[in-house]
């Protein structure tokens, strides 16, 4: 009994040796010193009920025969506090024990992506269904002595705007929201869906014009420093074919989130592996691009190719370039879906002819495919 008693307390004390030394060596949070976050820690329930167990299981494993008033009252309170401790995790706590991922992936986002600078107004773009995110965004922004400006879009309001707009509001925009897009120095957008098809049976006439009346809006934002993410929801989990938490392990993997260095340690390395791809690329005249439906042809010649390391898509992982504007020759087939702006499109096929798309077709989302199209001559 002495033994068990003896690996019980030592087991505890080193968990509770490796928390207060991961927590004073944090930077960032609610507290400011290291000293202050240590002491913090011992405000938790569930580290007092560990520390009286470290306590309870010493005494025993030192004088196991010790009896008296305070040797029981210490073996019911670590027994009960034990014992709570186990019951919220599994009930509770078990749901949110990614919230420090949440922390993560907030400073990654400011830190690395956005850079925010001191005194700088960020704009940061959801739904509602991002709240974990985009507190610990707030949180972050703010640590970065800037200003968080977080604009939040509740389950249906897209929805509701495309239907109940007049035909006035459909061709203009709010000016407070060029004001917004001029004073702000960075923007996240995050990508956080209830429904991918929210937006199906909307006239798409009425999404491409509200598209163009707003380009002025996009234009602004596209001078700024800004990046785009997307938040694990249950409907972008179903269109994966992945249950929730399935789809959020692979997102998480996907930001680097898992790597043992860190995720921006990781991203750095991803870039610099990336830009000698760049630079094999840059020697590059014309790329041909071959598939099962696909055979597209581009002029590259003097064009500059950019290296996505997740500055501006989290997460990316590509090289890319704007090809010569009348160059792509051929046929190029998309296998999978896609929905901008909430409508469903999938099984996509366009014909190039001189850079001009002189055929395109779509399983599914015809329509919506052929008004997007149309909104650029060519």
């Amino acid at each position: 009994a002495r033994v068990w008693f003896a690996l019980t307390a030592l087991v505890v004390l080193v968990g509770l040796v490796t928390q207060l030394v991961v927590t004073a060596t944090t930077t960032g949070g609610f507290f400011p010193t290291n000293p202050q976050r240590t002491l913090n820690v011992f405000a938790f329930f569930t580290v007092q009920s560990n520390v009286l167990v470290a306590v309870t299981s010493a005494r025993l494993a030192l004088r196991p025969e010790a009896g008296g008033v305070v040797q029981r009252a210490l073996r019911l309170a670590a027994l009960v506090g034990i014992a709570v401790t186990g019951v919220v995790f599994h009930l509770v706590l078990r749901q949110l024990q990614e919230l420090q991922g949440y922390a993560a992936f907030a400073d990654l986002l400011v830190g690395y992506c956005l850079e925010v600078k001191p005194h700088q107004q960020v704009l940061v773009r959801s739904t509602s269904l991002a709240a974990p995110l985009l507190l610990e965004l707030q949180r972050a922004i703010l640590a970065a002595d800037a200003w968080p400006h977080l604009r939040v879009e509740v389950p249906g309001q897209a929805r509701g705007f495309y239907e109940h707009a007049k035909e006035w509001q459909i061709e203009e925009f709010a000016p407070l929201a060029l004001v917004e897009a001029r004073k702000c120095e960075a923007v996240l957008g995050i990508q956080a869906p209830e429904d991918v098809r929210a937006l199906a049976g909307i006239d798409p006439d009425r999404l491409t014009r509200a598209r163009r009346a707003r380009r002025p809006l996009q234009e602004q934002t596209m001078k700024k420093r800004w990046c785009s993410t997307l938040w694990p929801t249950q409907a972008l989990a179903d269109q994966a074919g992945l249950s929730l938490e399935e789809y959020a392990g692979f997102v998480a993997g996907a930001l680097f989130l898992d790597r043992p260095a860190g995720p921006v340690t990781a991203w750095r390395e991803l870039g610099a592996f990336q830009a000698q791809l760049v630079k094999r690329l840059d020697k590059a005249s014309a790329v041909r691009i071959e598939a099962d439906g696909t055979d597209v042809t581009l002029s590259v010649k003097g064009r500059t190719w950019v290296n996505s390391d997740g500055k501006r898509n989290m997460p990316s992982g590509e090289v890319f370039t704007g090809p010569h504007e009348t160059s792509a020759d051929g046929r190029i087939r998309f296998t999978i879906p896609s929905s901008p702006a909430g409508v469903e499109v999938r099984g996509v096929e366009l014909e190039f002819r001189d850079g001009e798309v002189v055929s395109a077709t779509a399983e599914e989302g015809q329509e919506y495919l052929e008004r997007a199209l149309a909104t650029d001559a060519g």
